[in-house]
């Protein structure tokens, strides 16, 4: 497909939505090209926290790289009373997004994808018959760009498509215990304002931190430590890092018909709980779809992302009201999930794999539906390791 494109897809960014739409896109015989700043493995601020919808529509087995699962979470607020919410089957693994970004990049290698390591991008020019991403590098011509590239995504700035996304913040570190294993999965609401303190056991290792939906919220080392401190009685951390999340993908709409965003640079993360790995997953899945069903007809192309991005703007656009009335009214957004209800409803809709918004949408709806199906965007049954 590619003509005299050096290939038919760039992908800018090598995380989760990046390589699940590579990984797609080369098992189907297109050419694509992976961007990024880092060598792999690398560092990656996150919780790595796995949800069962993320690791249900991964075409490929993860178990690898999981440390821990969880059928049972612990809620508390800021008075530091506690409340366990618990399901029949494990709703979240746990990973170290080292680990789990680099594992995924070798499934999209092995499928055909290319690597190449990149500083900067300085300029993207969408032509009538490609896309010119202009790196230190070179200048790389290709069909379609998908920008992968996160919450501060160079490939938002500079193609302008998309202007409506607002940032959370999140700080974190890693902490070692005597026995990891002796912890809770733990969400610490009300922390700070508009967010919580989570402890995620590890193998090894305590990943502790906090999140904020406000930018402005004061988050740093200090503050950090004082956290790790109060939950696990250790003074000490390692590899702290803090990073941004975008939300407001229920604006987004592709306005360029080669040039779409994906994950964090489409907004598409979940506030309420700041998930983005199945968001991120998931947005890479239906691009890639977009385009094997465009049939190198850009406009069709653009069509089709646009339309299949319903789900995730609708889920958006429910969970961005949600998590501004719950963080804004602390003492009762505690106990909205201290009550039995919320949490039989909350932890069946994770046990089922279902979104946060799916589970919001849900609890006007009884009883729950059976199992849904997995969601993907190509018939997975002939690309699953």
């Amino acid at each position: 497909m590619n003509g005299s494109a050096d290939a038919d897809v760039a992908i800018v960014g090598a995380g989760p939505a990046g390589v699940s739409a590579a990984f797609q896109l080369a098992r189907l015989g297109y050419s694509v090209r992976l961007l990024d700043r880092s060598t792999f493995p690398r560092a990656k601020a996150c919780g790595g926290g796995l949800t069962k919808k993320a690791i249900q529509i991964l075409p490929f087995s993860v178990e690898p790289v999981i440390h821990r699962r969880f059928s049972a979470i612990q809620v508390s607020n800021s008075a530091g009373t506690r409340s366990r919410c618990e399901a029949r089957e494990a709703v979240c693994a746990m990973t170290v997004r080292a680990e789990f970004d680099d594992f995924c990049l070798q499934k999209a290698l092995a499928a055909g994808a290319r690597f190449q390591r990149i500083s900067a991008i300085t300029e993207i020019k969408a032509l009538a018959d490609c896309v010119e991403t202009v790196t230190d590098a070179g200048v790389l011509r290709s069909r379609f760009l998908i920008g992968a590239d996160g919450a501060n995504s160079t490939v938002r700035r500079l193609s302008g498509l998309f202007r409506d996304v607002w940032k959370g913040f999140a700080v974190e570190a890693c902490v070692r215990v005597p026995d990891p294993g002796a912890y809770p999965m733990l969400f610490d609401f009300f922390k700070v304002p508009g967010g919580y303190g989570w402890i995620f056991p590890k193998r090894d290792h305590l990943n502790v931190g906090l999140y904020s939906i406000y930018p402005g919220t004061k988050l740093n080392k200090e503050i950090l430590l004082e956290y790790v401190t109060s939950v696990t009685g250790q003074n000490d951390y390692y590899g702290f890092a803090s990073h941004h999340l975008s939300f407001g993908g229920a604006k987004y709409r592709p306005k360029n018909e080669r040039v779409f965003l994906v994950g964090d640079a489409a907004g598409v993360a979940d506030p309420i709980l700041g998930e983005g790995i199945y968001h991120a997953v998931r947005s890479g899945q239906l691009v890639a779809r977009a385009i094997h069903e465009g049939k190198n007809d850009p406009a069709r192309t653009s069509s089709c992302y646009d339309t299949s991005l319903s789900e995730l703007r609708r889920d958006s656009k429910l969970c961005v009201a949600t998590a501004k009335i719950f963080y804004s009214a602390p003492r009762l957004g505690y106990i909205a999930l201290t009550i039995p209800t919320t949490r039989y409803f909350l932890m069946k809709g994770f046990e089922k794999g279902m979104t946060m918004g799916e589970i919001i949408a849900g609890t006007l709806r009884l009883p729950f539906l059976d199992r849904r199906p997995v969601r993907s965007s190509v018939d997975l049954s002939t690309l699953r390791d």
